[in-house]
């Protein structure tokens, strides 16, 4: 190997060398060496693409670092080597733990995941093929995660602009999600649609199984045999429901968005012996005869709505005799209280002023007739006026805990959402809807940009903890289930 070739050039020969004769598993085998060539090809810069070159080379093959670092490759390239190149008899998520400490390495391990993924899915389906592509998932989900934080912390934001802040505490809006376990990835238009903004992977988070099956119990749902889903936007609440209701024979979602209504899953097995139809409509007047479901229920609709009665007299309307009415709605305000290991805990007025701002907010959005963001706590007067007899009230056991090395799927979920909000700087809502409910919630507008950017830095902080590892917090919010009969 020539001296004067360029380190990616060398590290071009080195892997061949050092892959020659090995074979990569593929449907249909083939040279090992397609496999780094195709990781290089996956990612932008020498550190990165060397590194991609070499991944392997240290684990699979007679290569050493010190071996490397006589050949000329520099310590930058060595260390993200040595992050890359697990240790015999370590845990594969010590391994990817150690991944996330260097930014060159969490690229260049995403590109491999992205390729043994796509292989692995290409096989016969075997236990262990089985057990790779969950493991391999998983990992590249807290990874992903990370990658966009590090874009996305540095990069500068636009002058003039104020962005979002992520929420410190957690904050429910529309959609729901399926309890216990992931859906199956769908292809979502977000471009259109109320709550568009909220249709992200931790919603698949918001519920614990066992506990919505200790609900079905208490209520003695099991029998239900036809469900109706109130602004089902996407059906994550139903998915969420509908494994636990071994009756069920009909489930029918509506929503007043034509973007849900062509993209909603109502179940989450093909194999469900229930039929599924969404159709457009408002909770205000539902195209459904009296008395037709067993179930009619909401998920985080109610907080977006003006006439609170009214849409809970029209779901009591559809409810035969004797049916219940189930409603999932939050107290958002309370997750203002919720902090982290990075909140400035000992600044009572950087707390009272974040609450004051949220609360202003909250207020606002519902003078101007959008609903009331902490409806949750009001829920059991609503339904008396409904003329709905309050039968059970819960409060979810589930929260949206964070630590580091952040490499649960959930929690990957969560770090991707804080990711998200900055980059398209977005908090509760955007900079455009929290200025017109914070000024009709009697805010003074004089105030408002320097309040913004207070909520930004402390979502810029949140993220750039979880980037060095060091934000943890158990996450708690606050959740109510309330369940009313129809009177026979």
């Amino acid at each position: 190997m020539k001296p004067s070739a360029s380190l990616l050039d060398r590290a071009i020969h080195l892997a061949v060398d050092a892959h020659l004769g090995q074979t990569y598993p593929s449907p249909v085998p083939e040279p090992y060496i397609l496999h780094p060539l195709r990781v290089m090809a996956s990612v932008d810069g020498e550190r990165a693409q060397i590194a991609a070159l070499l991944h392997d080379v240290v684990e699979d093959c007679a290569v050493t670092l010190d071996q490397l670092e006589r050949d000329g490759f520099p310590s930058p390239v060595l260390r993200t080597l040595d992050c890359l190149t697990r240790r015999e008899g370590e845990e594969y998520s010590a391994y990817i733990e150690r991944v996330t400490t260097d930014a060159t390495a969490i690229r260049v391990k995403v590109a491999d995941l992205e390729d043994n993924l796509r292989n692995n899915r290409s096989l016969d389906r075997t236990p262990d093929v089985d057990a790779r592509i969950q493991r391999y998932e998983s990992a590249l989900g807290l990874l992903e995660s990370l990658s966009r934080i590090q874009s996305v912390q540095c990069a500068p934001l636009s002058s003039g602009r104020h962005g979002p802040s992520a929420p410190t505490g957690s904050t429910h809006n529309r959609t729901g999600s399926r309890a216990g376990k992931r859906t199956q990835a769908m292809t979502v238009d977000r471009s259109s649609g109320h709550s568009a903004a909220f249709f992200d992977e931790q919603r698949d988070y918001w519920w614990n199984e066992d506990f919505l099956r200790l609900v079905v119990s208490r209520l003695q749902l099991g029998s239900t045999h036809s469900l109706l889903d109130v602004g089902c936007g996407l059906g994550h609440w139903s998915r969420a429901l509908t494994p636990l209701l071994p009756a069920l024979t009909e489930c029918v979602g509506v929503d007043p968005e034509m973007a849900w209504v062509k993209q909603a899953t109502l179940v989450a097995d093909d194999r469900s012996p229930a039929t599924t139809s969404v159709i457009e409509g408002r909770g205000e007047q539902l195209p459904f005869p009296d008395g037709h479901f067993d179930l009619v229920t909401c998920q985080t609709v109610l907080i977006h709505v003006a006439g609170v009665a009214a849409v809970l007299r029209e779901m009591c309307r559809v409810t035969r005799p004797g049916g219940m009415v189930l409603v999932a709605e939050p107290n958002n305000l309370a997750g203002q209280l919720v902090r982290t290991s990075v909140s400035p805990q000992a600044d009572r007025r950087a707390l009272t002023s974040a609450l004051a701002f949220y609360a202003t907010c909250e207020a606002g959005k519902a003078a101007l007739g959008e609903g009331d963001n902490s409806v949750g706590d009001l829920l059991p007067a609503y339904f008396a006026e409904a003329g709905l007899g309050v039968v059970a009230c819960f409060l979810s056991d589930k929260t949206s805990p964070l630590w580091p090395p952040y490499s649960s799927p959930e929690q990957a979920a969560l770090v991707e959402a804080r990711a998200t909000a900055l980059a398209e700087e977005r908090w509760f809502w955007s900079r455009d809807q929290a200025h017109r409910y914070f000024t009709a919630g009697g805010g003074d507008a004089a105030e408002f940009a320097d309040a913004w950017s207070s909520r930004l830095e402390e979502m810029r902080t949140d993220v750039a903890a979880i980037r060095d590892g060091v934000l943890s917090t158990a996450g708690g919010s606050m959740m109510y289930l309330v369940a009313g009969i129809k009177p026979a």
